[in-house]
């Protein structure tokens, strides 16, 4: 009986040791796992982070940039600077007229759009404004009646910011400088107008 007593003993014995081996084993594996665990919550919050700063970094540059842009002229408002077939200079719109005809005509027909024959008071500007090939032969704004100063179509006396050459009573470009004919002498004239806006906002059109 003694001996049926110690085997049935030892079979307990060993089964507990199974069991606390069993349960070191699951202890340990917990313990292992829960590092694990946490580092990669660790480095998805970080991944997180670097991506939520990166995003902000980018909608702040957005917002730099946008805010420094200057703010440039529409298509339909640059157009809007001068008429179709002008030409921009200096905050004056110009064109000219293809057909010859005396001062007086020419005058009118620049009126008949809204502008005078050519009123300016750099004539080396003024050149640079012209669109037609050398030599320049074409009337502009200064008129005078007999000794009288010259005048602008407006009656704005000439401030002899030029040369007007020869004793006409009506003044033309030609060869880059400014002469006087008879007014009755047929020329291509020079219309001009003050351009619709700001003439640092517009483009040569």
């Amino acid at each position: 009986v003694t001996d049926g007593n110690e085997d049935d003993n030892k079979d307990d014995k060993h089964a507990a040791i199974e069991q606390c081996v069993d349960f070191i084993s699951e202890e340990k594996k917990e313990a292992g796992t829960q590092p694990n665990v946490r580092v990669k919550n660790s480095i998805i919050w970080i991944i997180l982070i670097l991506f939520i700063i990166q995003i902000a970094g980018l909608v702040t540059t957005i917002f730099v940039f946008t805010k420094a842009k200057p703010q440039l002229p529409t298509a339909a408002a640059t157009a809007a600077c001068c008429p179709t077939g002008w030409h921009m200079n200096q905050g004056n719109c110009y064109h000219v007229l293809e057909t010859q005809e005396s001062w007086n005509a020419s005058q009118n027909r620049c009126l008949s759009l809204g502008a005078t024959l050519a009123v300016f008071g750099d004539l080396e500007k003024l050149i640079g404004a012209m669109t037609v090939r050398e030599p320049f032969n074409h009337w502009i704004g200064l008129h005078r009646s007999s000794e009288e100063r010259w005048k602008w179509p407006d009656g704005t006396l000439f401030k002899n910011n030029f040369e007007v050459e020869g004793d006409g009573g009506c003044a033309y470009v030609k060869d880059r400088a400014v002469s006087s004919a008879n007014c009755a002498v047929w020329k291509e004239g020079l219309c001009s107008l003050k351009g619709l806006m700001n003439h640092k906002l517009c483009r040569t059109t």
